[in-house]
C-alpha cells in the first residue's frame, strides 16, 4: 500500500481529496493529514509516508518550500502539488526538481485521478528499484572479501595516495591495523616447475591453504591482513611500528608453518616500515626487491631489504591517480585544474629527487599519449594539433625538472584551449541540429531522449546545452516554440483550438489552452480578440 498524507489548511478540501483518492481504488492508503507545512514535517519525522499531496498555499512555508525540504530530508517520499495558474512558476521549478505531477485549482476529480495513476506507475517502478538495491546490497556483503582484496592490491601498487581515503577504506573493511606499516611478500619457491605437474584446481587449493596458515599466524599477533596478490604470491600488511627483528620473526613463523603444513618452501621478502599509509606501496616495492636476492641467499629464506640493500632509498612513488585526473581534466578543457594537478605532480617528483635517469621525458610522453587517446575516444580530433605543436625531440631533451615542467604546462595550456574551441564548435552543431529537429517535429511527441539520440549526444548533455543557451530547460524551449507557433497559426489561419492543439503536438485541447494561458497570461480566445481588434483598427 502507498501511504498518503494530505496537506491543506482547509479540512473541507482534505476531505474532498480523500474521497477522490479512495474512489480511485489504486491501492493508496490515506495515512495522515496536515493543515500546514510544519505540521506535515512533524508527521514525516515520526511516520513513513510515500506520497504527499499538498496545496501550494499553506499558512507557514509554501508547498514548494515543503517539497524542497521533503526532497532533501526524505528522498523516498514523493509529492504532487496543486496550485492556481498564477503560482505555476513554483510548480514548474518543482517539476524540474523531481515533482511527480501537479493539478490546477479547483481540483477536478479526473485530473487528480490522472495524477494518482502517474504516481502509481512511479511507485511501482521505485519499489522494483528498492528490491533490486536490496538484492545488490546482499550480494555486496557477500562480495566484500573480493572488494577488500582489490583495495589492498591497488594500495600495494600505488593507485591510492590520499591518507584520509586510505584510512576511511581501512575502517569500511574493518581492517584494524595500527599505523607504522610494513609489507611482507611470500613467493612460492620453484612455482614454475610445480605448476607443470599440478592440476588447475590443486594450484588454487595450494595458494588458499598457504593463505589460511598465514592468517592463523596473523591472528596470534592480531595486527595484520593477508591476501592473494598473484597465483604464486601472498602479500601481508603488518602494522604497529614493528622493528626489523619483530618483522623477521613473523616472517620466520610464516615460513616454518608453510614448510611444515604444505611441504613446500617460500621466500619471504620484507620492506621497510613507514608511518603513513600512502607509503605502503614503497614498502611493497622493497619487499619485492628483497625477494630477488634469493638467487644467492637461497630459497626458503626470510630477507629484509635492510640486510641486502642497507642504503635502499626508494622514495619515488609515482602518483598515478593524479596523472589520471590530470588527463581527465585536460580532455574536458579544465585548464585551471589541469595546471593545478600538473604542479602537484611536479611537487611529488621534486620531493622524490634524484629521479631515475631520463624519467621526466617518459612521464611527459606517457601523459600526452593518454590525453590523445582519451580525447579521440571523446570524438575530439587532436592529430592536427599535435602535428603543429608537438615535438618529440623537444620533449626528450627536457631532463631538468623545472625546465621540463615549464614546457609541459605550456603544452597543457595549448591543449585545453584547442579542446575548448573544438568542443564549442561541436556543441553549436549539436544545439543547432536539435533546434532544427524540434522545429520540424512540433506536432509529434518530442522527448529529450528522442532528440538526444537524433543528434548523437546524451539527454543530460543536451539539457546542459539548452541551459547554456538561456533556456530554463529543454521542455521550456519546446513549449515556447509550440505556443509561438500556435500564435502564428491564430494570426494566419482560422483554425480552431482542437486543430491548433494537434498542429503543435498537444492531443488535449484543454491542456493546450492551460499551457497557452500560463505562458502568455492570456487565454487563446482573448488573444484572438486582440488580433481581430488590430485588424479592424
Amino acid at each position: 500500500m502507498i501511504r498518503i498524507m494530505l496537506v491543506d489548511k482547509e479540512g473541507y478540501n482534505r476531505k474532498k481529496l480523500s474521497q477522490i483518492i479512495v474512489s480511485a481504488k489504486l491501492g493508496f492508503n490515506m495515512s495522515k493529514e496536515a493543515a500546514s507545512g510544519k505540521e506535515a514535517l512533524d508527521i514525516l519525522e515520526k511516520n513513513n509516508i510515500d506520497l504527499i499531496i499538498s496545496d501550494i498555499r499553506l499558512p507557514d512555508i509554501n508547498g514548494y518550500q515543503l517539497f524542497q525540504l521533503v526532497k532533501e530530508n526524505y528522498p523516498r517520499t514523493k509529492m504532487i502539488l496543486y496550485s492556481s495558474y498564477n503560482e505555476y512558476e513554483y510548480v514548474q521549478k518543482a517539476l524540474e526538481e523531481g515533482l511527480i505531477d501537479y493539478v490546477f485549482k479547483p481540483v477536478k476529480e479526473q485530473e487528480l485521478k490522472r495524477s494518482l495513476i502517474r504516481a502509481k506507475r512511479v511507485f511501482d517502478e521505485l519499489f522494483k528499484q528498492y528490491e533490486e538495491q536490496s538484492r545488490i546490497l546482499t550480494k555486496l556483503d557477500e562480495s566484500l572479501p573480493v572488494f577488500q582484496d582489490r583495495f589492498l592490491i591497488n594500495l600495494m601498487h600505488g593507485h591510492l595516495d590520499k591518507e584520509g581515503e586510505i584510512q576511511g577504506t581501512f575502517e569500511y573493511f574493518n581492517i584494524m591495523i595500527i599505523p607504522g606499516y610494513t609489507v611482507m611478500v611470500l613467493k612460492i619457491d620453484y612455482y614454475d616447475k610445480l605448476s607443470l605437474i599440478m592440476e588447475e584446481k590443486d594450484k588454487h587449493v595450494l595458494i588458499f591453504s598457504i593463505l589460511y596458515n598465514v592468517q592463523s599466524i596473523l591472528e596470534e599477533c592480531k595486527n595484520g591482513v593477508a591476501f592473494i596478490n598473484r597465483h604464486d604470491e601472498i602479500t601481508v600488511l603488518l602494522g604497529n611500528r614493528l622493528s626489523i627483528d619483530q618483522s623477521i620473526e613473523i616472517g620466520e613463523n610464516i615460513r616454518k608453518i608453510v614448510e611444515t603444513k604444505q611441504k613446500i618452501t617460500v621466500t619471504v621478502g620484507i620492506g621497510k616500515m613507514y608511518s603513513e599509509a600512502r607509503k605502503i606501496n614503497i614498502s611493497y616495492k622493497q619487499a619485492k626487491a628483497a625477494i630477488r636476492y634469493n638467487f644467492y641467499l637461497g630459497c626458503n629464506s626470510v630477507i629484509h631489504i635492510n640486510y641486502v640493500e642497507p642504503n635502499n632509498k626508494i622514495t619515488y612513488e609515482y602518483p598515478l591517480k593524479k596523472e589520471e585526473l590530470l588527463v581527465y581534466e585536460t580532455v574536458i578543457g579544465n585548464e585551471k585544474r589541469a595546471i593545478e594537478l600538473s604542479k602537484e605532480l611536479y611537487g611529488v617528483l621534486r620531493n622524490s629527487q634524484p629521479l631515475p635517469e631520463k624519467l621526466l621525458p617518459k612521464i611527459i610522453l606517457d601523459i600526452l599519449v593518454s590525453i590523445n587517446r582519451y580525447a579521440s575516444e571523446q570524438g575530439i580530433n587532436m592529430e592536427r594539433f599535435f602535428a603543429r605543436h608537438f615535438s618529440m625531440r623537444e620533449i626528450i631533451k627536457r631532463e631538468d625538472l623545472d625546465e621540463g615542467f615549464s614546457y609541459f604546462i605550456d603544452i597543457l595550456t595549448s591543449i585545453c584551449k584547442h579542446i575548448n574551441k573544438e568542443r564549442k564548435v561541436k556543441e553549436e552543431h549539436i544545439i543547432t541540429k536539435a533546434q532544427e529537429y524540434v522545429s520540424k517535429h512540433l506536432a509529434e511527441n518530442i522527448s529529450l531522449n528522442k532528440v538526444a539520440a537524433r543528434v548523437q549526444t546524451t539527454p543530460e548533455n543536451l539539457s546542459v546545452l539548452f541551459a547554456k543557451k538561456g533556456h530554463r530547460s529543454f521542455y521550456d524551449y519546446c513549449t515556447k516554440l509550440r505556443i509561438d507557433y500556435a500564435k502564428e497559426l491564430m494570426v494566419k489561419t482560422d483554425f480552431d483550438d482542437n486543430l491548433i492543439a494537434v498542429k503543435i503536438g498537444y492531443n488535449d485541447k484543454n491542456y493546450y489552452r492551460k499551457i497557452f494561458e500560463q505562458m502568455e497570461r492570456i487565454t487563446p480566445d482573448d488573444f484572438r480578440n486582440q488580433i481581430a481588434f488590430k485588424k479592424e483598427s
